[in-house]
């Protein structure tokens, strides 16, 4: 059965924790909608992960508008790990809203933050996401250099599935300046290590990526199969960016195709 709350009852952090291990965003968002209204001083972290699911699920302004109530709290409680982890989401639901110097600041801070306490996860995470914004500003040298401060952040913590996303990051980032070989290298590295770490997610944005790759080697029949198994995947994880994300490169491989209707 599944657990269900009103606005008189009350949330279990242990719960709400599990529901964001499993990466079970849309049920650990329809846990806490029914709460949301209530006074989270003395639990910030419940809002915390609440945003971290509405951002996921494609509701950037509402995860906004959620981060913006416990920010402050935040900031005056002195818990290091939840400050990082919230500016982390802030940053990320900024980028979904194109809101891109806002997220880059963001992030940056994060960087300091995550440097100066000597946190090893976040400043990769960081790093990851500052190359993801100068690659996106066509600055993919800078983007290179980050990924590569991510790539020895991960390797030292042993994250396979840190190391799969800055490869995947990588791929994109090559495939963008036209080394289509090494693009697919870093495409299949990050696909190895996301499997071995069981990370799902990763081996279908990975792989939507990949079929990409395929529309411009002159593949597109490939590259639809390849888009088609990670749409479903994303909808096996009830992931509608990832979906999205994945449909439009099926339609580019439809077009390449010369399939129109499909597309």
């Amino acid at each position: 059965m599944e657990r269900t709350t009103s606005p008189d009852s009350p949330v279990s952090l242990t719960e709400i924790r599990a529901l964001a291990a499993e990466r079970a965003w849309q049920r650990l968002a329809e846990y806490v909608a029914p709460v949301e209204g209530n006074d989270w001083t003395d639990q910030p972290e419940v809002l915390f992960h609440y945003a971290d699911a509405l951002w996921r699920l494609g509701s950037a302004t509402h995860a906004l508008e959620v981060t913006a109530r416990i920010e402050q709290v935040v900031r005056r409680s002195g818990n290091r790990h939840l400050l990082l982890d919230l500016v982390n989401v802030i940053g990320m639901a900024l980028f979904e809203e194109g809101r891109i110097p806002d997220a880059e600041d963001r992030f940056e801070a994060l960087l300091e933050h995550a440097t100066a306490w000597e946190n090893d996860d976040f400043a990769a995470r960081a790093s990851n996401n500052l190359g993801i914004l100068a690659s996106i500003r066509g600055r993919n040298d800078e983007a290179l250099l980050s990924y590569k401060r991510a790539l020895v952040a991960y390797q030292k913590l042993g994250s396979m599935r840190g190391l799969a996303q800055t490869h995947h990051n990588m791929g994109i980032c090559y495939r963008d300046l036209g080394y289509q070989a090494e693009a697919d290298r870093h495409f299949e590295r990050a696909i190895s290590l996301a499997r071995d770490d069981g990370s799902p997610d990763v081996v279908a944005t990975a792989e939507s990526e990949r079929a990409m790759l395929r529309v411009q080697w002159g593949d597109p029949a490939l590259a639809r199969v390849m888009a088609g198994r990670a749409i479903q995947s994303f909808e096996r994880m009830a992931d509608p960016l990832g979906r999205a994300d994945a449909l439009r490169v099926l339609a580019a491989a439809s077009r390449a195709d010369g399939d129109p209707t499909a597309a």
